[in-house]
């Protein structure tokens, strides 16, 4: 009977230094813009939505909105572009 051996990369306990910390975030400029571009696949607005609403939330005053390009085979147009600019 052979013998199988599993390996993991990951070790059993992540070691955390001490000098190790977060990088400090930057203030986010007012009027800040974002657009997320659903793909038009299943659920791919429902997700958008749901991470618009955290970076609203998160961002303050940040305006994020979610364009619809209708599927995904489909690229933006110009004017879409321009819209987004």
């Amino acid at each position: 009977m052979a013998t199988i051996e599993l390996v993991s990369p990951v070790p059993a306990v992540e070691p955390t230094p001490a000098d190790r910390r977060p990088a400090e975030r930057r203030a986010l400029r007012s009027g800040l813009r974002l657009t997320l571009i659903d793909n038009g696949k299943p659920r791919a607005r429902e997700l958008l939505q749901m991470i618009a609403r955290e970076l609203e939330a998160f961002s303050g005053p940040a305006q994020v909105r979610v364009l619809g390009k209708g599927s995904a085979s489909r690229v933006i147009d110009d004017a879409e572009v321009a819209d987004i600019a």
